[in-house]
């Protein structure tokens, strides 16, 4: 009679390198999604009914959600600012600080944020539900091609949205500022505005609607992508939209910090 094989335990070394493997694999594809996505960029246009479509779901849906949580900011970074410069004397610096964290950080990052959460868990979701009802696959039979149809109109509307949010989000957080450094905390006007157009220069401004457009971009690819390749099933769909936002999440946050190193280091 033949021995049972013994079970060998799984130890957490062979855990790590098979979690590590199954990241660079997913990592390599996310990658090739995004080379076939950039190529078809430079080929051909979106169509333009779809595109305006996403650009309203992208953009104009999101619009409420950035302007109250941008005055929330707004407000929350007057307060900070005052009372930790008024310990040294330096009240008047408010706008300085709340320029430069609004304008380079906080900003781009709440419209990331708010994207990544409404229009992004929308992509995903719809090109999951898509993919499991072979919509996608009838299209390629068809022969069209649906990075153009499907993943363009969302890619670009994300591209171009994004820094026209964080835009607004910029002007409402510093107006918030504003109102409540001059009007409750009782700082000069003259001095607020004049610190803000010495220290906060057009870079500033250009550096924080670059990101917005990396981070546009990225939302869109890695949404689509996760969407793209749903499992079988409402399951599926939902896991691919829980892992869109949060692989979203992470990757602006390690980008901000790679592009906040090159534009200011």
């Amino acid at each position: 009679m033949a021995a049972a094989p013994v079970a060998h335990p799984v130890t957490f070394s062979s855990r790590l390198w098979i979690g590590f493997a199954n990241l660079s694999a997913e990592a390599a594809r996310l990658m090739r999604f995004a080379g076939r996505t950039f190529a078809t960029m430079a080929t051909s246009l979106p169509p333009a009914g779809e595109f305006v479509k996403q650009c309203v779901e992208v953009g104009l849906q999101s619009l409420a959600i950035v302007m109250v949580v941008s005055t929330s900011i707004g407000l929350t970074v007057a307060l900070q600012g005052y009372y930790t410069f008024r310990q040294l004397g330096g009240e008047s610096l408010v706008s300085v600080f709340a320029g430069m964290t609004e304008v380079r950080e906080l900003c781009p990052a709440i419209a990331a944020g708010v994207i990544t959460a409404k229009a992004g868990t929308r992509m995903a979701a719809s090109l999951g539900l898509m993919r499991i009802k072979e919509q996608i696959d009838a299209l390629e039979v068809m022969a069209v091609d649906p990075y153009r149809f499907l993943v363009l109109p969302r890619v670009w509307a994300s591209l171009i949205m994004t820094p026209c949010l964080i835009l607004i989000s910029v002007a409402t957080a510093f107006a918030a500022t504003y109102g409540l450094s001059t009007w409750r905390l009782g700082l000069d006007p003259g001095a607020f505005w004049h610190y803000t157009v010495t220290y906060i220069h057009f870079a500033d401004i250009a550096n924080g609607l670059i990101k917005g457009a990396v981070f546009g971009a990225l939302i869109a690819i890695i949404a689509c992508y996760f969407g793209f390749h749903a499992a079988k099933g409402p399951e599926g769909v939902g896991r691919a939209t829980n892992r869109a936002v949060v692989i979203t999440g992470m990757v602006v946050i390690l980008v901000n910090l790679v592009l906040t190193n090159l534009m200011y280091g």
